[in-house]
């Protein structure tokens, strides 16, 4: 059992190659979208590229690539991540036991001949951009999201609740938070 972490997902997928995969596919599917592909581009560009940003006093532009806090960042960077695994990785994708990926977290199982560092490094030479980091499952068990994945000795996969060390077992109840929202310093 693996599992990998793309670094920084958002700032790197291409906006470009993203928007064109978008618009295969509603051709391929004959998706009817009211709208041309390449007007749901250009519309989808001005919102995404060129985007100002200030740090440290300082003002930035970013041309290319997915700014954090986009509200498409997550839809764009899902579709980037699907081409990925329907073009370049999907013969590697196909011959896994078990793969699943929600967002920028993949879980993999492995068969026990599989070499994990063969199947990491086809994972980072898919696209310049993206950095997959990788866990290995430590005495038959690995964290996954907040499952907890044990591997039992007949093979099959018993699932756990996984809290992390720094967990505190505190919640914020939702009256006090409503509570507070309405509270303005005076």
């Amino acid at each position: 059992m693996i599992s990998l972490d793309i670094t920084s997902l958002f700032t790197n997928v291409p906006l470009i190659k993203t928007l064109n995969y978008i618009g295969e596919q509603v051709g391929k599917l004959s998706i009817n979208i009211d709208i041309h592909t390449e007007i749901l581009n250009e519309l989808t560009l001005r919102c995404t590229m060129n985007v100002t940003f200030k740090f440290d006093d300082t003002f930035y532009r970013q041309v290319d690539r997915v700014t954090m806090g986009s509200p498409l960042g997550p839809i764009l960077a899902d579709f980037f991540l699907s081409k990925l695994q329907n073009r370049p990785l999907y013969n590697l994708i196909s011959k896994l036991s078990f793969y699943c990926r929600y967002m920028d977290y993949t879980f993999i199982l492995c068969d026990n001949g599989s070499d994990k560092s063969t199947i990491i490094t086809e994972f980072n030479e898919v696209h310049s951009a993206m950095k997959f980091t990788c866990e290995e499952e430590s005495q038959d068990r690995i964290a996954f999201l907040d499952v907890l994945l044990t591997r039992k000795p007949d093979g099959s996969i018993k699932r756990n609740l996984h809290r992390k060390s720094t967990w505190t077992e505190q919640y914020t109840h939702i009256f006090i938070a409503s509570f507070l929202s309405g509270i303005k310093e005076i």
